[in-house]
């Protein structure tokens, strides 16, 4: 069996899910190399190791070159996140200085990164071979209570970061990923349909519409790039409606866009999509963006919950476990309540 498999039950997005799944590993991975004293070499090694291993898994092409791209900035990024756990900023800087001196490009962000490692060896007591990294009595333990507090804040940080293609936008890998596998879903639905003779189809119109997609849902698209009208219905070339792009640079239109689910329903004479009151579109976005938050929110704990374990961080890792929990029945019984549906794969790290 693949180290992945079980991400394969979650249909179309199990890559997306597996990438999220190693998110999370590739977080543990560099934290040991940290605290294993690794040097450079031995750190790229590993995550490059990590990272073949994951791509063997994968099959889209799309989602291998993502991650190619941002992996390895990540896994830099996690190292000098790790350093201000477990290092100093003495450390941390000949460190990079052994990046520079190799040539390497070195990330905006892991520079940014790097000025909020301590200079002093104050909340250091794991990092090997220095004398300031061990543990010492202090009255009453109040040393030890600020040290778990700042090191719990730190894992919690770590636990949410998440790697992007690009750091300038909003968008996680995961995100970036879910869009690409929609689009290749989205293409290979067209190709078949085209190969099958179909030349004119819905946008298919659902009631938790986004405002981007309003406006092109329940209309009439031609997939062969032509305009005209059938039985007195006007359709366009499909492009028009999927080749819409945001100031990312993102495909972000209709069909193609992020979290979107419209289909295309090959035409049939005298049938169209059921047409939506305004008002219920509005209501119904307004319960999906709860949802989603809810999702989120869930992920959130579960990251949290996985870095404390860890970490052997027990009472943090039960307290975001029972939070996890507890906002998954929250989801799911609200969920229930509005007669939504919800999916446990979209709960998943």
């Amino acid at each position: 069996m693949k180290r992945y498999q079980i991400a394969k039950n979650q249909g179309m997005q199990w890559q997306a899910v597996l990438v999220a799944d190693a998110e999370a590993d590739l977080k543990i991975l560099v934290r040991d190399c940290v605290l294993s004293g690794d040097n450079l070499a031995g750190v790229n090694e590993k995550v490059t190791k990590f990272i073949r291993d994951l791509l063997d898994e994968l099959e889209s092409e799309l989602v291998k070159d993502k991650v190619r791209k941002t992996f390895p900035q990540f896994a830099t990024r996690l190292y000098y996140k790790w350093l201000t756990v477990f290092g100093t900023q003495a450390l941390a800087v000949a460190y990079l200085n052994a990046l520079k001196a190799q040539k390497t490009q070195i990330p905006k962000a892991v520079e940014e990164t790097l000025k909020s490692i301590p200079k002093t060896r104050e909340l250091s007591v794991y990092a090997p071979t220095i004398d300031g990294a061990y543990n010492r009595a202090t009255p009453n333990q109040m040393y030890n209570l600020e040290y778990e507090k700042e090191i719990q804040k730190r894992i919690n940080e770590i636990a949410d970061m998440n790697p992007k293609v690009d750091y300038n936008t909003r968008y996680s890998l995961r995100a970036s990923i879910e869009i690409d596998l929609r689009w290749e879903h989205n293409q290979e639905q067209i190709n078949n349909m085209i190969s099958n003779g179909v030349e004119l189809a819905w946008i298919d119109s659902h009631t938790n519409c986004s405002e981007r997609c309003q406006h092109w849902q329940g209309k009439l698209y031609s997939l062969t790039g032509k305009s005209g009208k059938i039985d007195g219905i006007s359709y366009q070339p499909l492009e028009t409606a999927t080749e819409i792009y945001d100031k990312y640079g993102y495909r972000n239109g209709c069909l193609s866009g992020f979290n979107c689910r419209h289909k295309l329903i090959p035409y049939k004479k005298g049938f169209r999509p059921q047409e939506i009151p305004e008002s219920v579109m509005v209501r119904q976005r307004k319960l999906e963006k709860e949802q989603r938050h809810m999702e989120r929110t869930v992920r959130l704990y579960e990251s949290r919950a996985l870095m404390s374990k860890a970490e052997k961080q027990t009472k943090a890792y039960k307290h975001y476990k029972e939070l996890a929990k507890s906002w998954t029945k929250r989801y799911e019984d609200f969920s229930r309540k509005n007669n939504i549906p919800f999916y446990p794969s979209r709960l998943d790290i």
